[in-house]
């Protein structure tokens, strides 16, 4: 990375941070609105700087955690800053999203970011098919456990009483159930997609489907668990099957930060 790209990716970080800050101050000052949103757009714009930079060299992208989580956040920002003007939900989702935003980012961007050379496995239709799809169900998945936290956070406001203006600006507890609901059957359906389309790309290029190695095998559990999820909702209240959609968020953390970076065929160290 060029001394501009660094010097960049430090901007990026500090002005998410001061976004997180703003946007938890918006639940105690609604004022600070503005503000929150503000220093989002900024942010943005400077991840964008980044990723023009990172993606001027002449090498393919996705073949570090960097690059992958640069393109991540900023499809998410960009769709909170652009759905949060019709969406009273989406514009909530700040409070909660932004710091995720943030420790994602972080990890990612200590990580070393010369690009890796471009391996022959890595081209054909099915694995762009893998990566694109894997990357919507993360975003979605995140924007999931976002609803599922203000589901959480209101149910509980309801449940003790505490009369908060935060709690009067969030959607209705039925609205965000089924948002919780929707996008994790939207995820789940694209992570479904995703490891079909790895299980492909696996035997054209290594000519064995699945191996069980680390990512296969927490990928597979991560898979289960949000699947487990979804057909729970079919038979318990939203407020006791929110822990749940929150423990499968855990995992896809997990998956996204520590598990891609174990050696092996899908590791994303760079």
């Amino acid at each position: 990375m060029t001394t501009l790209g660094a010097w960049l990716m430090g901007a990026t970080l500090v002005a998410y941070a001061l976004a997180a800050v703003f946007h938890i101050r918006e639940l105690y000052l609604p004022r600070s609105r503005r503000l929150a949103v503000g220093t989002t757009l900024a942010a943005l714009v400077l991840e964008t700087a980044v990723i023009a930079e990172r993606f001027r060299s002449p090498h393919a992208a996705f073949l570090s955690l960097y690059e992958w989580m640069l393109v991540l956040t900023w499809l998410l920002v960009a769709v909170y800053l652009v759905g949060g003007v019709r969406s009273r939900a989406l514009r909530r989702a700040g409070v909660f999203l932004m710091p995720i935003v943030f420790f994602f980012l972080l990890p990612a961007a200590i990580l070393p970011r010369v690009a890796a050379a471009q391996r022959p496995s890595l081209s054909g239709w099915w694995v762009w098919l893998h990566l694109t799809t894997a990357t919507a169900a993360t975003g979605v998945l995140i924007m999931q456990a976002v609803t599922a936290l203000m589901y959480m956070h209101l149910e509980r406001g309801i449940r003790y009483r505490m009369f908060h203006a935060f709690y009067r600006r969030l959607p209705p507890l039925e609205v965000l159930d089924r948002l919780c609901g929707g996008l994790a059957g939207v995820g789940l359906g694209l992570m479904t997609v995703a490891i079909g389309a790895g299980v492909v790309w696996a035997g054209h290029s290594w000519h064995h489907y699945w191996s069980w190695n680390p990512k296969e095998s927490w990928t597979a559990l991560t898979w289960l668990l949000y699947t487990g999820y979804v057909a729970a909702r079919r038979y318990l209240p939203g407020r006791r099957t929110v822990p749940l959609a929150l423990f499968a968020f855990g995992a896809l953390v997990i998956d996204v930060l520590l598990i891609n970076l174990l050696p092996g065929p899908h590791s994303f160290r760079a």
